[in-house]
């Protein structure tokens, strides 16, 4: 795991955990507005960088991140925020974190546990959508009806994210791209005290396929908050609205 670390130390510490496919860079369309008055702590997962060890489990992610943030000696996290397996890993981490956290934030988490014939298909399904960004250009992959549907009304915001995910994918393992969907589609919640998930607040956009695990996680999590974002697909308020999104953030920082 690599860590980039952004604006100064003496303010509230952000960690901001990407998405699949991706690395630090592509939360940097929303912290850019967090830079001034955060300290951002941005790593990027393993198997996600050149010549790095396969992604394995967002458990052992969230074990490795967590150690890295305990020797930085931070007295108080304002915010741990995760999207997509982002989400997956900061989940993981809040049942291992020993240091003070006053927010978590997961957005688009796919917190599926699926089974059988299911998992198997949405496995097969992304590695050929990996597969297809790896040997396509970012303009041959904007028109593909994949990710039309993925990106919605506006798949222009979309861009610098497939950007970044064709040349990532340019070197990511089978391997990794295997342990990520496992730990999508078969995410073992687990069981965290209460004290730390009225921490919690669940975001999705409601055209995204992830909201459908608000049930799970409202069953698991019934002192979590959730909040939602209409008309959008995928990631929808941070990718549309990145200055507003940040705004939000730190809104809930400041309420907490």
């Amino acid at each position: 795991m690599k860590i980039k670390l952004f604006g100064d130390k003496n303010n509230p510490a952000i960690v901001l955990i990407h998405g699949m496919f991706c690395d630090y860079n592509s939360v940097m369309h929303f912290a850019k507005y967090l830079q001034d008055d955060f300290f951002l702590i941005l790593p990027t997962l393993d198997g996600h960088y050149p010549d790095s060890k396969d992604y394995t489990t967002a458990s052992k992610q969230g074990r490795i991140l967590t150690v890295a943030l305990e020797k930085m000696e931070l007295d108080k996290i304002a915010m741990i925020h995760g999207t997509s397996i982002g989400a997956v890993v900061a989940l993981e981490m809040a049942k291992v974190c020993h240091i003070p956290v006053d927010n978590y934030f997961f957005d688009a988490g796919s917190f599926y546990r699926f089974t059988g014939a299911v998992k198997k298909f949405t496995y097969n399904r992304l590695l050929k959508f990996s597969n297809n960004l790896k040997n396509s250009t970012v303009d041959e992959v904007m028109h593909e009806k994949f990710v039309n549907w993925f990106c919605g009304d506006n798949p222009e915001n979309y861009a610098d994210i497939i950007r970044i995910a064709t040349n990532t994918l340019s070197f990511m393992t089978e391997n990794t791209i295997k342990n990520a969907a496992e730990s999508c589609y078969n995410c073992h919640l687990p069981s965290i005290e209460d004290e730390i998930t009225e921490k919690f607040l669940f975001h999705f956009s409601y055209r995204e396929p992830a909201h459908k695990c608000k049930k799970r996680l409202e069953s698991k999590y019934p002192l979590a908050r959730f909040s939602g974002y209409q008309g959008k697909n995928y990631c929808g308020f941070q990718m549309n609205e990145p200055e507003k999104y940040a705004e939000y953030l730190k809104n809930i920082i400041k309420s907490s």
